[in-house]
């Protein structure tokens, strides 16, 4: 379990084997982020044990700002 903030948008308590459904399951998660200075700010807090990331993809989204 960890919390992790992106952008300044802050997710805590994420528990990765429940929203994968259990171990060595992968999880895909999508969100959109505004970057000004073509940097992507991504902070971890581990809150048990040690948490691993294995991967991060990001993709561009160009032209009109979309908003979730």
């Amino acid at each position: 379990m960890f919390s992790f903030n992106v952008q300044g948008r802050e997710f805590k308590d994420f528990d990765v084997w429940v929203k994968a459904g259990g171990p060595f399951e992968g999880l895909r998660g999508d969100g959109v982020v505004e970057v000004n200075d073509g940097k992507i700010k991504v902070t971890f807090t581990p809150k048990v044990e040690n948490p691993q990331i294995c991967a991060i993809e990001i993709i561009p989204q160009w032209g009109p700002k979309r908003v979730r």
